[in-house]
């Protein structure tokens, strides 16, 4: 993660958003630092699928595209190159979800 990045989600929330968030009218410094650094975490965590489903989408469409444009690979089946590649989206999906932690404690 870029230092733009992160000072540019430091910004996201304030202190008193991140107790709210906590629960904790009072949170320490220390529990706001936690709270602050998993909230950064789960938001690499969703860029991180956002980009793999993004990346298996575009595959998947010029798959799809080739399978109808082009005549040696031509069938009537072209449209199932974007339901492999929704099903592979959820795959990348629970992988990240299930393998990539939000909480380092865990």
């Amino acid at each position: 993660m870029r230092e733009a990045d992160a000072a540019e989600l430091r910004g996201l929330y304030t202190d008193e958003q991140i107790c709210e968030l906590l629960g904790i009218p009072n949170a320490s410094d220390a529990e706001i630092a936690r709270a602050r650094a998993r909230l950064e975490r789960r938001h690499r965590k969703s860029q991180l699928t956002s980009g793999l489903c993004g990346i298996i989408m575009v595959l998947a469409t010029a798959v799809g595209l080739a399978l109808l444009l082009v005549p040696a690979w031509h069938t009537p089946y072209f449209w199932m190159a974007w339901v492999i590649g929704g099903l592979l989206c959820a795959v990348a999906s629970i992988f990240v979800g299930t393998f990539v932690k939000d909480d380092p404690t865990e």
